[in-house]
Protein backbone atom coordinates (compact mmCIF):
# COMPACT_ATOMS: atom_id res chain seq x y z
CA UNK A 1 0.00 0.00 0.00
CA UNK A 2 1.78 3.29 -1.20
CA UNK A 3 2.37 5.75 1.92
CA UNK A 4 1.82 9.47 1.04
CA UNK A 5 4.56 11.61 2.39
CA UNK A 6 2.41 14.99 3.50
CA UNK A 7 4.74 17.66 4.46
CA UNK A 8 3.65 19.99 7.14
CA UNK A 9 1.41 22.72 4.82
CA UNK A 10 -0.94 19.97 3.22
CA UNK A 11 -1.00 18.68 7.44
CA UNK A 12 -2.20 21.73 8.10
CA UNK A 13 -4.73 22.44 5.44
CA UNK A 14 -6.15 19.22 6.26
CA UNK A 15 -6.90 20.06 9.56
CA UNK A 16 -8.65 23.39 8.89
CA UNK A 17 -11.67 21.16 7.65
CA UNK A 18 -11.90 18.97 10.25
CA UNK A 19 -14.17 18.69 12.56
CA UNK A 20 -14.91 17.85 16.24
CA UNK A 21 -16.13 14.66 16.78
CA UNK A 22 -16.08 11.59 19.30
CA UNK A 23 -16.43 8.31 18.93
CA UNK A 24 -16.78 5.34 21.63
CA UNK A 25 -14.72 2.30 21.04
CA UNK A 26 -14.48 -1.25 22.41
CA UNK A 27 -11.55 -3.37 21.47
CA UNK A 28 -11.61 -6.71 22.13
CA UNK A 29 -9.63 -8.44 24.33
CA UNK A 30 -9.98 -12.39 24.89
CA UNK A 31 -13.82 -12.52 25.73
CA UNK A 32 -13.81 -8.65 26.80
CA UNK A 33 -13.74 -5.34 25.59
CA UNK A 34 -11.72 -2.96 26.59
CA UNK A 35 -13.55 0.67 26.40
CA UNK A 36 -12.30 4.61 25.38
CA UNK A 37 -12.85 7.50 23.43
CA UNK A 38 -11.38 8.46 20.64
CA UNK A 39 -12.04 12.28 20.14
CA UNK A 40 -10.59 14.54 17.16
CA UNK A 41 -10.60 18.33 17.79
CA UNK A 42 -11.08 21.15 15.49
CA UNK A 43 -7.76 21.19 14.78
CA UNK A 44 -7.53 17.65 12.92
CA UNK A 45 -5.65 16.42 16.14
CA UNK A 46 -6.63 12.91 17.98
CA UNK A 47 -6.35 12.16 21.68
CA UNK A 48 -7.42 9.23 23.32
CA UNK A 49 -9.27 9.26 26.66
CA UNK A 50 -8.47 6.73 29.38
CA UNK A 51 -11.19 7.45 31.99
CA UNK A 52 -9.71 10.31 33.20
CA UNK A 53 -6.14 10.28 31.48
CA UNK A 54 -5.43 12.14 28.44
CA UNK A 55 -3.51 10.45 25.95
CA UNK A 56 -1.82 12.67 22.91
CA UNK A 57 -1.29 10.81 19.97
CA UNK A 58 0.73 11.74 16.87
CA UNK A 59 0.47 11.16 13.38
CA UNK A 60 3.09 9.62 11.62
CA UNK A 61 1.64 8.76 8.14
CA UNK A 62 -1.36 8.93 6.30
CA UNK A 63 -2.22 6.46 3.41
CA UNK A 64 -4.22 6.23 0.39
CA UNK A 65 -7.06 4.92 2.94
CA UNK A 66 -6.46 5.09 6.38
CA UNK A 67 -4.33 7.32 8.61
CA UNK A 68 -1.33 5.88 11.69
CA UNK A 69 -0.94 7.83 15.00
CA UNK A 70 1.48 6.76 17.51
CA UNK A 71 0.53 6.78 20.75
CA UNK A 72 2.02 8.65 23.32
CA UNK A 73 5.11 7.83 23.94
CA UNK A 74 4.95 4.24 23.55
CA UNK A 75 6.20 2.31 20.33
CA UNK A 76 2.83 1.66 19.75
CA UNK A 77 0.04 2.54 17.05
CA UNK A 78 -3.75 3.23 16.22
CA UNK A 79 -4.43 2.73 12.61
CA UNK A 80 -8.16 3.94 11.62
CA UNK A 81 -9.67 5.12 8.31
CA UNK A 82 -8.36 8.18 6.60
CA UNK A 83 -11.80 9.78 6.95
CA UNK A 84 -13.89 8.35 9.59
CA UNK A 85 -17.43 7.98 9.22
CA UNK A 86 -20.15 7.34 12.05
CA UNK A 87 -18.77 3.73 12.76
CA UNK A 88 -15.34 2.48 11.63
CA UNK A 89 -12.54 -0.42 12.43
CA UNK A 90 -9.16 -0.20 12.82
CA UNK A 91 -6.45 -1.73 14.85
CA UNK A 92 -4.13 -1.53 17.69
CA UNK A 93 -0.24 -3.03 17.01
CA UNK A 94 2.85 -2.76 19.29
CA UNK A 95 5.90 -2.45 17.67
CA UNK A 96 7.94 -3.67 20.74
CA UNK A 97 5.86 -6.65 20.59
CA UNK A 98 7.27 -10.49 20.76
CA UNK A 99 5.04 -10.71 17.43
CA UNK A 100 5.06 -6.94 15.90
CA UNK A 101 2.42 -7.60 13.37
CA UNK A 102 -0.47 -8.78 15.68
CA UNK A 103 -2.60 -6.48 17.61
CA UNK A 104 -6.07 -6.20 18.86
CA UNK A 105 -9.22 -4.81 16.49
CA UNK A 106 -11.20 -1.88 17.61
CA UNK A 107 -14.45 -1.06 17.06
CA UNK A 108 -15.99 2.70 16.55
CA UNK A 109 -19.18 4.51 17.02
CA UNK A 110 -19.83 8.36 16.97
CA UNK A 111 -20.65 9.62 19.98
CA UNK A 112 -24.14 11.63 19.92
CA UNK A 113 -24.38 12.01 23.78
CA UNK A 114 -23.48 11.08 27.26
CA UNK A 115 -24.63 7.30 28.51
CA UNK A 116 -27.03 7.64 31.08
CA UNK A 117 -25.64 7.42 34.82
CA UNK A 118 -27.03 4.72 36.97
CA UNK A 119 -27.15 4.58 40.55
CA UNK A 120 -25.29 1.08 41.61
CA UNK A 121 -27.35 -1.83 43.96
CA UNK A 122 -24.05 -2.63 45.24
CA UNK A 123 -21.90 0.03 47.83
CA UNK A 124 -18.03 0.41 47.60
CA UNK A 125 -17.26 4.08 47.83
CA UNK A 126 -13.59 4.18 48.83
CA UNK A 127 -11.83 1.13 49.61
CA UNK A 128 -8.93 -0.44 49.91
CA UNK A 129 -8.27 -4.43 48.82
CA UNK A 130 -4.81 -6.16 49.39
CA UNK A 131 -4.42 -8.53 46.16
CA UNK A 132 -2.99 -12.20 45.60
CA UNK A 133 -2.48 -12.90 41.95
CA UNK A 134 -2.60 -16.29 41.61
CA UNK A 135 -0.88 -19.34 39.40
CA UNK A 136 -3.42 -22.14 40.54
CA UNK A 137 -3.11 -22.17 44.19
CA UNK A 138 0.33 -20.44 44.33
CA UNK A 139 0.72 -16.65 45.11
CA UNK A 140 3.34 -15.01 42.93
CA UNK A 141 2.50 -11.48 42.96
CA UNK A 142 0.78 -8.94 45.34
CA UNK A 143 -0.91 -5.42 45.52
CA UNK A 144 -3.19 -3.06 46.88
CA UNK A 145 -6.65 -2.53 44.61
CA UNK A 146 -7.28 1.69 45.54
CA UNK A 147 -10.92 1.94 44.73
CA UNK A 148 -13.14 5.36 44.50
CA UNK A 149 -16.63 5.19 43.72
CA UNK A 150 -18.93 7.77 42.19
CA UNK A 151 -22.56 5.95 41.57
CA UNK A 152 -21.60 2.91 38.87
CA UNK A 153 -18.25 4.72 38.01
CA UNK A 154 -15.24 3.14 39.28
CA UNK A 155 -11.70 4.20 39.30
CA UNK A 156 -8.47 3.87 40.86
CA UNK A 157 -5.16 1.98 40.49
CA UNK A 158 -3.25 -0.78 41.60
CA UNK A 159 -0.35 0.03 44.35
CA UNK A 160 2.45 -2.67 44.22
CA UNK A 161 6.21 -2.91 45.43
CA UNK A 162 7.54 -2.49 41.91
CA UNK A 163 4.96 0.39 40.98
CA UNK A 164 1.62 0.47 39.86
CA UNK A 165 -1.18 -0.16 37.03
CA UNK A 166 -1.41 3.56 36.26
CA UNK A 167 -4.90 4.74 35.57
CA UNK A 168 -7.84 1.94 36.28
CA UNK A 169 -11.23 2.88 34.90
CA UNK A 170 -14.41 0.87 35.00
CA UNK A 171 -18.16 0.18 36.29
CA UNK A 172 -20.33 -1.40 38.91
CA UNK A 173 -23.24 -3.80 38.41
CA UNK A 174 -25.01 -5.48 41.38
CA UNK A 175 -21.60 -7.12 43.17
CA UNK A 176 -19.99 -7.41 39.88
CA UNK A 177 -17.30 -4.89 38.36
CA UNK A 178 -14.58 -4.13 35.71
CA UNK A 179 -11.53 -1.88 35.24
CA UNK A 180 -9.86 -1.38 32.61
CA UNK A 181 -6.95 0.48 30.95
CA UNK A 182 -5.59 1.62 27.54
CA UNK A 183 -2.64 4.01 28.24
CA UNK A 184 -1.08 3.79 24.88
CA UNK A 185 1.62 1.24 25.86
CA UNK A 186 -1.20 -1.60 27.76
CA UNK A 187 -4.49 -2.87 27.43
CA UNK A 188 -5.59 -4.57 30.93
CA UNK A 189 -9.12 -5.64 31.53
CA UNK A 190 -9.80 -6.85 35.52
CA UNK A 191 -13.07 -8.66 35.64
CA UNK A 192 -13.91 -8.91 39.63
CA UNK A 193 -17.07 -10.13 41.80
CA UNK A 194 -17.58 -8.77 45.51
CA UNK A 195 -18.69 -10.91 48.10
CA UNK A 196 -22.20 -10.03 49.52
CA UNK A 197 -21.07 -9.56 52.66
CA UNK A 198 -18.09 -7.38 51.10
CA UNK A 199 -15.36 -8.56 52.81
CA UNK A 200 -13.83 -10.15 49.81
CA UNK A 201 -13.59 -10.41 46.31
CA UNK A 202 -12.24 -12.50 43.57
CA UNK A 203 -11.50 -12.02 39.52
CA UNK A 204 -9.57 -12.57 37.25
CA UNK A 205 -6.82 -10.07 35.16
CA UNK A 206 -6.24 -10.27 31.22
CA UNK A 207 -3.94 -8.54 29.58
CA UNK A 208 -3.08 -9.67 25.99
CA UNK A 209 -4.89 -11.84 23.58
CA UNK A 210 -4.59 -14.77 25.25
CA UNK A 211 -2.83 -13.96 29.00
CA UNK A 212 -4.96 -14.56 32.19
CA UNK A 213 -4.76 -15.13 35.69
CA UNK A 214 -6.51 -15.19 38.46
CA UNK A 215 -6.82 -12.75 41.92
CA UNK A 216 -8.31 -12.43 45.28
CA UNK A 217 -8.91 -10.20 47.42
CA UNK A 218 -9.39 -9.19 51.06
CA UNK A 219 -10.76 -5.57 52.15
CA UNK A 220 -8.38 -3.85 54.22
CA UNK A 221 -9.23 0.31 54.33
CA UNK A 222 -5.74 0.73 56.15
CA UNK A 223 -3.37 -1.70 53.90
CA UNK A 224 0.01 0.14 52.73
CA UNK A 225 2.63 -0.92 50.79
CA UNK A 226 5.98 -1.04 52.78
CA UNK A 227 8.75 1.26 51.87
CA UNK A 228 10.58 0.32 48.51
CA UNK A 229 13.77 0.98 49.82
CA UNK A 230 16.99 -1.26 50.28
CA UNK A 231 20.35 -0.59 51.08
CA UNK A 232 22.50 -2.36 49.35
CA UNK A 233 25.33 -4.72 50.92
CA UNK A 234 27.85 -3.82 48.72
CA UNK A 235 30.12 -1.43 49.67
CA UNK A 236 31.51 -0.91 45.55
CA UNK A 237 31.43 2.89 44.84
CA UNK A 238 28.74 3.51 41.96
CA UNK A 239 30.12 2.64 38.55
CA UNK A 240 27.66 2.82 35.26
CA UNK A 241 28.58 3.35 31.15
CA UNK A 242 26.37 3.94 28.89
CA UNK A 243 25.82 5.72 25.38
CA UNK A 244 24.97 9.48 24.76
CA UNK A 245 22.94 10.76 22.03
CA UNK A 246 26.05 10.91 20.20
CA UNK A 247 26.93 7.17 20.51
CA UNK A 248 29.94 7.96 23.19
CA UNK A 249 30.18 6.71 26.29
CA UNK A 250 29.09 8.52 29.47
CA UNK A 251 30.24 6.98 33.15
CA UNK A 252 29.96 8.48 36.57
CA UNK A 253 33.72 9.58 35.71
CA UNK A 254 31.40 13.00 33.97
CA UNK A 255 29.70 13.74 36.99
CA UNK A 256 32.86 13.39 39.61
CA UNK A 257 32.29 15.44 42.84
CA UNK A 258 28.32 15.26 42.59
CA UNK A 259 25.71 13.68 44.29
CA UNK A 260 23.67 11.87 41.85
CA UNK A 261 19.84 10.64 41.42
CA UNK A 262 20.10 7.86 38.49
CA UNK A 263 17.39 6.72 37.21
CA UNK A 264 16.68 2.98 35.62
CA UNK A 265 13.75 3.25 32.90
CA UNK A 266 12.88 2.24 29.72
CA UNK A 267 10.47 3.88 27.04
CA UNK A 268 7.91 0.78 27.06
CA UNK A 269 7.37 1.13 30.79
CA UNK A 270 4.39 3.36 31.82
CA UNK A 271 5.57 3.56 35.37
CA UNK A 272 9.09 4.80 34.07
CA UNK A 273 7.32 7.49 32.09
CA UNK A 274 5.51 8.87 35.17
CA UNK A 275 8.96 9.22 36.84
CA UNK A 276 10.22 10.40 34.42
CA UNK A 277 7.78 13.48 34.46
CA UNK A 278 8.34 13.99 37.99
CA UNK A 279 12.06 14.43 37.73
CA UNK A 280 11.17 16.93 35.06
CA UNK A 281 9.35 18.89 37.97
CA UNK A 282 11.79 18.35 40.69
CA UNK A 283 14.66 19.29 38.57
CA UNK A 284 14.73 22.78 38.72
CA UNK A 285 13.92 22.52 42.71
CA UNK A 286 16.84 20.80 43.06
CA UNK A 287 19.93 21.56 45.45
CA UNK A 288 23.02 22.57 43.51
CA UNK A 289 25.40 19.99 43.08
CA UNK A 290 22.56 16.85 42.71
CA UNK A 291 22.88 15.99 38.95
CA UNK A 292 19.98 13.64 37.68
CA UNK A 293 20.89 11.20 35.07
CA UNK A 294 18.69 8.64 33.47
CA UNK A 295 20.05 4.79 32.20
CA UNK A 296 17.24 3.43 29.55
CA UNK A 297 16.91 -0.43 28.82
CA UNK A 298 15.22 -1.03 25.58
CA UNK A 299 13.30 -3.38 24.25
CA UNK A 300 15.31 -3.91 20.93
CA UNK A 301 19.29 -4.48 21.38
CA UNK A 302 19.90 -1.84 18.57
CA UNK A 303 21.70 1.03 18.97
CA UNK A 304 19.48 2.98 16.14
CA UNK A 305 16.13 1.95 17.68
CA UNK A 306 17.61 2.67 21.14
CA UNK A 307 18.57 6.32 20.59
CA UNK A 308 15.11 7.30 18.53
CA UNK A 309 12.95 5.68 21.83
CA UNK A 310 15.28 8.08 24.32
CA UNK A 311 15.16 11.36 21.46
CA UNK A 312 11.26 10.91 21.42
CA UNK A 313 11.21 10.21 25.54
CA UNK A 314 13.77 13.77 25.58
CA UNK A 315 11.20 15.54 22.97
CA UNK A 316 7.72 15.04 24.26
CA UNK A 317 8.51 15.10 28.07
CA UNK A 318 11.28 18.28 27.76
CA UNK A 319 13.75 16.31 29.44
CA UNK A 320 16.33 18.38 30.97
CA UNK A 321 18.73 15.81 31.96
CA UNK A 322 20.86 13.10 30.24
CA UNK A 323 19.26 9.99 29.46
CA UNK A 324 22.28 7.13 28.21
CA UNK A 325 21.22 3.84 26.40
CA UNK A 326 22.25 1.13 29.27
CA UNK A 327 21.21 -2.06 27.47
CA UNK A 328 18.64 -4.61 26.72
CA UNK A 329 15.54 -4.33 28.69
CA UNK A 330 15.74 -6.72 31.37
CA UNK A 331 16.30 -6.48 34.85
CA UNK A 332 19.46 -8.72 34.43
CA UNK A 333 21.04 -6.19 32.39
CA UNK A 334 20.37 -3.58 34.16
CA UNK A 335 21.69 -5.09 37.44
CA UNK A 336 25.12 -6.23 35.35
CA UNK A 337 24.64 -2.38 33.92
CA UNK A 338 24.71 -0.97 37.89
CA UNK A 339 26.52 -3.21 40.14
CA UNK A 340 26.29 -0.85 42.67
CA UNK A 341 22.80 -0.92 43.47
CA UNK A 342 22.84 -4.56 44.73
CA UNK A 343 20.16 -5.83 41.97
CA UNK A 344 17.67 -3.92 40.04
CA UNK A 345 14.04 -5.32 41.08
CA UNK A 346 12.06 -3.49 38.96
CA UNK A 347 11.50 -0.48 36.45
CA UNK A 348 11.84 1.94 37.33
CA UNK A 349 14.50 1.96 39.62
CA UNK A 350 15.89 5.07 41.70
CA UNK A 351 19.39 5.32 43.29
CA UNK A 352 20.59 8.04 45.31
CA UNK A 353 24.33 8.44 45.70
CA UNK A 354 26.34 10.57 47.16
CA UNK A 355 29.21 12.85 46.60
CA UNK A 356 31.73 10.17 47.16
CA UNK A 357 30.05 7.51 44.65
CA UNK A 358 28.91 5.80 47.75
CA UNK A 359 24.96 4.25 47.37
CA UNK A 360 22.74 6.06 50.13
CA UNK A 361 19.78 4.93 49.18
CA UNK A 362 18.16 2.63 46.35
CA UNK A 363 14.04 2.54 45.56
CA UNK A 364 12.46 0.10 43.49
CA UNK A 365 9.05 1.13 41.97
CA UNK A 366 7.23 4.31 41.39
CA UNK A 367 3.54 4.89 42.49
CA UNK A 368 2.68 7.71 39.74
CA UNK A 369 -0.42 10.21 39.91
CA UNK A 370 -2.98 7.65 39.30
CA UNK A 371 -2.41 6.41 43.08
CA UNK A 372 -3.54 9.70 44.60
CA UNK A 373 -1.99 10.39 48.51
CA UNK A 374 0.90 7.34 47.37
CA UNK A 375 1.88 9.98 45.04
CA UNK A 376 1.98 12.61 47.43
CA UNK A 377 3.92 11.12 49.71
CA UNK A 378 6.69 9.92 47.62
CA UNK A 379 7.00 13.93 46.51
CA UNK A 380 7.88 14.32 50.04
CA UNK A 381 10.26 11.27 50.99
CA UNK A 382 11.93 12.63 47.38
CA UNK A 383 12.91 16.06 48.56
CA UNK A 384 13.63 14.79 52.09
CA UNK A 385 16.58 12.27 50.14
CA UNK A 386 17.82 15.20 47.97
CA UNK A 387 18.39 17.17 51.20
CA UNK A 388 20.06 14.41 52.67
CA UNK A 389 22.13 13.69 49.69
CA UNK A 390 23.17 17.77 49.86
CA UNK A 391 24.55 17.32 53.49
CA UNK A 392 26.68 14.78 52.27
Amino acid sequence: MRILLLPAFLFFSLSLVAQRAEWACKMKIQDEAIRFTLSRSETGDYFILNGTEKVETERKAIREDSVELALSIFDARLVFPKNPGKQFAGWYRKGDAKVPSSGLRFEAEELSAAPPFNAPEYRLLKSRWPLEFLEGEKVNDKGILVLNQQGERLEGSILTETGDYRFLNGKLSGRKAFLQTFDGGHAWFFRMEFSEDGKSLKGEFLYSQNGKQAFRGMRNDAAELAGGFSKPELKEKLHFTGSGSDGKNVSEKDFEGKAMVIQVMGSWCPNCLDETRFLVEEYTARPKGIEFVALAFERKNDAAYAAERIATVKRKLSVPYPILWGGNANKDSASKALPAAGGIKAFPTTLFVKKNGEVLKVHSGFSGPATGEAYDAWRKEFRLLLKELEID
